[in-house]
């Protein structure tokens, strides 16, 4: 190892500068991870909201086939 003062002192700086750097990625990872799943988490609400309105839908239609198969056997037992 190195007994020089200055090459101990730029061995640690560098460690320093190293270790910010890290920091800095890990930072800017966790905000990008955060953007994502905040992207996600709209996508997911407006998928589910389409969902939810094409099973009113098929509900709905559901209840006029029904209500259409009644009226047609009404008529023949007529």
């Amino acid at each position: 190892m190195t007994k020089d003062p200055l090459d101990k002192l730029i061995l640690w700086c560098l460690w320093g500068i190293a270790i910010v750097v890290c920091l800095i990625t890990a930072g800017v990872t966790v905000v990008q991870n955060d953007k994502t799943i905040d992207s996600l988490k709209h996508q997911t609400t407006i998928q589910q909201n389409k969902i939810d309105k094409q099973q009113r839908e098929v509900s709905r239609l559901e209840q006029t086939n029904k209500a259409l198969a009644n009226q047609a056997n009404q008529a023949k037992g007529e």
